[in-house]
């Protein structure tokens, strides 16, 4: 058996269920997000002895403790594989995966849909391909293609609360999910529920907006409900926030708080001179070029919303200190 545990929350986390799905035939799925991934990992050690695949997730510092886990997991199965294209795992690839993991692929410019495709995809299957190239426009923000288009329409299914597992089934069978781009009406019914509720999100968001300049940066946070879980929220800020840039007076950072369990979070970087992943990265999270996320471990909500905001405005300050001290 091949267990696959990969991201559940963007498009080429759910591409890569599917064509692992299609190329590899007998899999069982645990599609996890960062704050659960430990527990996904443990039910996997807790499966007769068999290969694991971890796709899509960054090798974060929270994820790196789990050390014992990562010892049971290989002492279990016969061997364990990572596919990935973020910043952590990349840093990883002579230490803690090697360690681990029998075999590994990363690239910096790859998703891990185009990874996975290109590891074990027959070279006639122009279905697989093409969902591959659908994840690694969305990925890499090929903003004027149809791919790109697609994918984000599948985006919005995944954040509607579709079941994933239902999700990623239909997209590894054929491309009967869509006609001409536009999705078949099981998908799209969810998916324009879900617009219709990313209307009182971003009205939300908005009122929560707290302006905060933490020298020499000036930082933008917001508190969102999950409608707009993981890039919605800060991209939305970001693109929203063009105006003010032009008048001169630029946000260098977007942090989004989320209301789940976990106190999950995004920051989006707007100033190339802010390596926004090692603030992450002091968070416990990660993340790729100019944008990452972390976990708190337990729920943000308006309540502990300021002293959050503190918390992150200390690191940021701390990062700024060691960056321009070593200037």
């Amino acid at each position: 058996m091949i267990y696959v545990i990969a991201d559940r929350t963007d498009c080429d986390g759910i591409i890569a269920h599917a064509l692992l799905k299609r190329g590899l035939g007998e899999t069982k799925h645990f599609p996890a997000d960062y704050p659960d991934f430990h527990k996904k990992l443990e039910e996997v050690i807790n499966e007769p002895r068999g290969i694991v695949i971890i796709a899509d997730l960054d090798l974060n510092p929270t994820i790196r403790r789990y050390t014992y886990l990562f010892e049971r997991a290989k002492r279990k199965h016969e061997y364990l594989s990572w596919f990935d294209h973020h910043d952590g795992s990349m840093s990883q690839l002579n230490g803690f995966l090697s360690k681990y993991c029998a075999e590994i692929t990363l690239s910096k410019d790859d998703c891990t849909s185009k990874l996975i495709n290109e590891w074990h995809s027959r070279h006639d299957d122009d279905y697989a391909k093409w969902l591959a190239g659908i994840a690694q426009d969305y990925d890499y923000k090929n903003t004027g293609t149809d791919n790109y288009k697609l994918a984000e329409k599948i985006q919005e299914v995944i954040r509607s609360g579709f079941d994933v597992e239902k999700l990623f089934s239909m997209l590894a069978k054929d491309d009967s999910w869509q006609k001409n781009g536009e999705l078949i009406d099981v998908l799209e019914a969810p998916r324009q529920d879900l617009i219709k509720r990313k209307k009182s999100a971003y009205k939300q968001l908005e009122d929560s907006l707290v302006y905060v300049a933490t020298s020499p940066f000036r930082v933008m946070f917001g508190l969102s409900n999950m409608d707009l879980y993981r890039s919605d929220a800060p991209m939305y800020l970001r693109e929203n926030d063009r105006q003010r840039e032009k008048s001169g007076d630029k946000i260098d950072l977007y942090v989004v708080f989320f209301e789940n369990e976990e106190g999950s979070a995004m920051i989006y970087g707007n100033n190339d001179e802010v390596e926004t992943v090692k603030i992450c990265n002091s968070l416990g999270g990660g993340g790729r070029g100019n944008n990452g996320g972390f976990t708190f471990g337990t729920k943000t909500s308006n309540s502990n919303y300021m002293e959050r905001i503190k918390q992150v405005c200390f690191i940021i300050e701390q990062y700024s200190q060691n960056k321009y001290k070593q200037k």
